[in-house]
């Protein structure tokens, strides 16, 4: 999927995991809302995307219920080159709905306008016509690094682990990719640790540390796994290295504050390390 958003701008992306879909919603200057819904076709029906467009016309009826009126279909969207819309007039108003499909998946792009204005069909029709679908698209090192952003954007954080590892793979070890790479290993720890696999956080941020030891979120993150699992002279082992390598994080990023963690409150209980964390700076 090859998206054209010229004049639209992302208010909010949603994802499933297992790569059984990825979702976005746009919103230009005006009052034309888009929601494109890349997803693992249902077994029955599909193979095109006038299938798609059939399972969504079933949906659609369903939730308008007697606020729908009719809906008007074109041939197309007999292979996975062509597209299938239809409009739908309900009581609020119209919309446009285009489909791509192919064995196992289903591009869907709605158009409609805010309640009290009108479609503008000739905006959304260029809309949907800008628009590219491959089925054979094969996604780069960036879509990999996008699904797992929104994956963890979502709290949906056991999913996106796997998803940073695969990116982390297929990116190369060198200062050109320093700053994804950390970022990557920076939320992948966290996701780990955050889903309960303290254990699995660990090996990666100690990896980390080998092939990046400047970087001080490596040893945050790994002071609070040490905290998570009641380490507290780790913790505090690895809490003064990262503020020791505080002047390398990446630009316009700081440390945590260490005394609002709720990784790190967890040994507050510990005096000594209670004080030793209340002098960092």
């Amino acid at each position: 999927m090859v998206l054209d958003l010229n004049g639209f701008k992302v208010i909010q992306s949603s994802a499933k995991p297992g790569g059984a879909e990825l979702g976005l919603r746009v919103h230009d200057k005006g009052n034309t809302v888009a929601l494109l819904f890349l997803f693992l076709a249902p077994k029955e029906p599909r193979g095109n995307a006038a299938a798609c467009r059939q399972g969504e016309l079933d949906q659609v009826q369903k939730s308008m219920g007697p606020n729908f009126k009719d809906v008007k279909l074109n041939p197309d969207g007999k292979d996975d080159r062509t597209i299938a819309t239809m409009l739908v007039s309900g009581k609020n108003g119209q919309y446009l709905y285009g489909f791509y499909g192919s064995t196992d998946q289903c591009l869907s792009i709605e158009l409609y306008s805010d309640p009290e204005t009108k479609l503008n069909l000739d905006k959304a029709s260029s809309f949907l016509t800008r628009q590219k679908y491959d089925a054979a698209y094969v996604p780069t090192s960036s879509d990999k690094f996008i699904y797992a952003e929104i994956l963890y954007r979502n709290q949906q954080y056991k999913a996106s682990a796997p998803i940073y590892a695969d990116y982390l793979q297929s990116i190369p070890n060198d200062k050109a990719h320093q700053t994804q790479r950390r970022i990557a290993t920076d939320e992948m720890g966290m996701a780990l640790g955050i889903s309960g696999d303290v254990g699995g956080a660990r090996k990666v941020l100690q990896e980390a540390v080998k092939s990046d030891p400047d970087y001080p979120l490596n040893y945050y993150n790994l002071a609070c796994a040490d905290a998570e699992e009641g380490k507290a002279a780790d913790a505090k082992l690895h809490l003064q290295q990262a503020f020791d390598h505080k002047a390398n994080t990446i630009p316009g990023e700081h440390l945590p504050d260490p005394t609002k963690d709720d990784s790190i409150l967890k040994l507050k209980n510990n005096k000594d390390f209670w004080a030793f964390v209340q002098t960092l700076k």
